[in-house]
């Protein structure tokens, strides 16, 4: 897949997110062992989130990508936030969970888009965040 970026250079094989923004950080590489009480497996939005509040509360947390960060499904998404169910429903996922923690879990799912936009207001994170759905 090729995207025109407004210099006019293309990019082959890249998701939009990756093309429109400076590289990332260069990650630290795993080599031979490492011992840590979380171990994240991929470093999108859900795992960069995790291994942020994690370590806030002094958790030992390594985030093992096998790529760069937030390239895979977070990158594809071109950085947009839109919580939702994917392949199930409201009603499968509380007669799965049960009344209690299925409306817990839906809950964390609708509030989750919000929250997000919070957290980079409240951590001044650069990058061009709109929030313009509900």
């Amino acid at each position: 897949m090729t995207f025109a970026i407004p210099d006019g250079m293309g990019i082959v094989g890249t998701s939009l997110w990756s093309a429109v923004n400076p590289p990332p950080a260069p990650a630290i590489p795993l080599r031979g062992r490492a011992s840590t009480d979380v171990l994240i497996i991929g470093g999108g939005i859900a795992g960069l989130s995790l291994g942020l509040h994690l370590g806030a509360k002094k958790i030992d947390a390594v985030i093992l990508e096998a790529g760069d960060d937030a390239v895979a499904a977070t990158g594809a998404s071109a950085g947009i936030v839109a919580p939702q169910l994917v392949r199930t429903t409201p009603r499968a996922v509380l007669e799965r969970l049960g009344p209690e923690i299925g409306a817990r879990l839906l809950t964390l799912i609708a509030e989750s888009g919000r929250y997000t936009f919070e957290l980079v207001d409240r951590l001044n994170i650069e990058c061009d965040a709109k929030q313009s759905g509900s």
